[in-house]
């Protein structure tokens, strides 16, 4: 007989839901930190009292590459632009992985050319 050690799995749903807290969190927190145009803080001027709206996206970069398989991370950067996301998660995305995204930190990249901040996982 064998003897194997088992690593503890961890359900995707949950993976999934501490990855998008962990990707929320430092939003929530600017946003309670806004001061409304009164001054006041507390970040609800004009939004009657709701808070401020958070716009939260998903998409897949396939390592840069469109549809078409061409890698082009300015067009990519432009499709990611366009959704006016204040948070995107993206998947797919290589860092520094292969030759197939020019061995180039696509989250770094991607994420100084939104001007975002960025939080990454690798999944293996």
């Amino acid at each position: 007989m064998s003897l194997r050690r088992r690593s503890p799995r961890v359900p995707h749903l949950l993976l999934a839901a501490s990855l998008l807290g962990a990707l929320l969190a430092p939003s929530a927190a600017a946003a309670s930190a806004h001061r409304s145009p009164s001054g006041e803080p507390g970040g609800t001027g004009g939004t009657g009292g709701r808070g401020l709206p958070l716009r939260v996206a998903t998409y897949n970069i396939h390592a840069g590459a469109g549809m078409d398989g061409v890698f082009d991370l300015d067009r990519q950067t432009a499709e990611l632009r366009s959704l006016q996301a204040d948070v995107i998660g993206l998947q797919e995305v290589d860092r520094h992985w292969g030759s197939r995204s020019e061995w180039r930190d696509l989250a770094g990249e991607l994420a100084r050319r939104l001007r975002m901040h960025v939080s990454f996982a690798p999944i293996y």
